[in-house]
């Protein structure tokens, strides 16, 4: 899953250092024109002929930067609902293990999505025959199956923030920009991690407001309809790429939490407990009657809140009687320190999850 936000982001990186060049080329040319002509009239003759047809220039920048970055927004919201319902059919092990409601809409959406191929109404590799075998295969809850991933994201119109919802309600994910919000990566762009920040519905609603803005503008270009007033300096635009970035991170981060919790669900994580006592903002202590922990392994926090029910991180370091581990085996009266990549809590139960699932996240 995770190698799809990373491909996202380089993306944005590679919009964001095209957006700082061309700053970087009208600052140039502004500090060129001051000069003396007598002293650089090559330079100057060249400079006149840019600035002439720099309004334009500046449109079409500004035209493929929002186009690039709704696209690149576009296959993200795609490709990491795709990643996630094939990690989920991995971890829950068989179709019928699938929640009923994500069941329901597999078999609604595939018959919607042979519908759309069949009419050429989508880009696909798929094939008819294709789409209908993996159908077949869940319906006879074959021991090998695969879902049709892309049916989940079939839509008519631009992707919107009512479009993305839409999408993340397919795979059972309800109140999407609230739970967006109270992601980690959320609150720490906004300024404010680990406060219990109450919006209202309004606010909730006008969160990120910037992806109907970035799909308004989208339109306005595909139809030749921008205009000058519209353009937005490169600093704004820069803006949008890294809270478009932001946002890329938090859609993620509610997925990964829904991988948690399927594997909770399938008996797929091991228990650690609840910590007996924390110290600062990320160690935690445990008794540990059984089992064994390593430092490098991954960590799961379950936590009593619908909007953020898991957070994960690493263990960074163990610790017994003050003494650094790399591992520590559990056994009568064996109490371990416990360094989180993580904000720790005293409250909720935290979980290891079987390497196999840990791969399926970081691949």
């Amino acid at each position: 899953m995770r190698s799809v936000l990373l491909e996202f982001e380089q993306e944005l990186s590679a919009l964001n250092d095209f957006m700082a060049s061309a700053e970087a080329e009208e600052s140039l040319l502004t500090m060129l024109s001051g000069q003396r002509e007598r002293d650089h009239y090559g330079v100057q003759q060249a400079v006149q002929e840019i600035q002439k047809n720099l309004t334009n220039k500046k449109r079409y920048v500004y035209s493929v930067a929002i186009i690039s970055l709704y696209g690149a927004l576009e296959r993200y919201v795609e490709d990491v609902v795709h990643s996630y319902i094939d990690v989920l059919a991995k971890i829950v092990g068989s179709y019928g293990a699938i929640p009923h409601a994500i069941r329901q809409q597999h078999m609604d959406m595939s018959i919607e999505y042979l519908r759309a191929i069949r009419e050429e109404k989508v880009r696909t590799e798929e094939t008819l025959e294709a789409v209908i075998q993996k159908l077949a295969g869940c319906i006879n809850e074959e021991r090998v199956f695969a879902l049709n991933a892309k049916a989940f994201t079939l839509r008519s119109g631009n992707m919107s923030r009512k479009r993305i919802e839409e999408i993340y309600r397919r795979v059972e994910i309800g109140t999407l920009l609230r739970r967006v919000d109270a992601t980690t990566v959320n609150r720490e762009y906004e300024g404010n991690e680990g406060v219990n920040e109450h919006k209202s519905d309004e606010e909730v609603r006008g969160l990120y407001a910037e992806i109907d803005e970035i799909v308004e503008v989208r339109n306005l270009v595909a139809h030749g309809a921008l205009q000058i007033d519209n353009i937005e300096d490169n600093e704004l635009v820069r803006q949008k790429i890294e809270k478009m970035r932001v946002f890329g991170r938090a859609l993620y981060e509610v997925l990964e939490q829904e991988v948690w919790r399927a594997s909770l669900g399938a008996g797929r994580m091991r228990e650690l407990g609840e910590p007996i006592a924390k110290y600062g903002t990320s160690i935690a202590c445990f008794d540990l009657g059984t089992g064994t922990v390593r430092r490098g392994e991954w960590i799961v926090l379950e936590r009593n809140d619908a909007t953020q029910p898991f957070r994960s991180g690493v263990i960074q370091s163990l610790q017994v009687n003050r003494e650094d581990k790399e591992e520590v085996n559990g056994g009568e009266g064996v109490q371990v320190g416990v360094g989180l990549s993580m904000r720790a809590s005293s409250r909720g139960k935290y979980w290891i999850p079987e390497e196999e699932i840990v791969e399926l996240v970081s691949q």
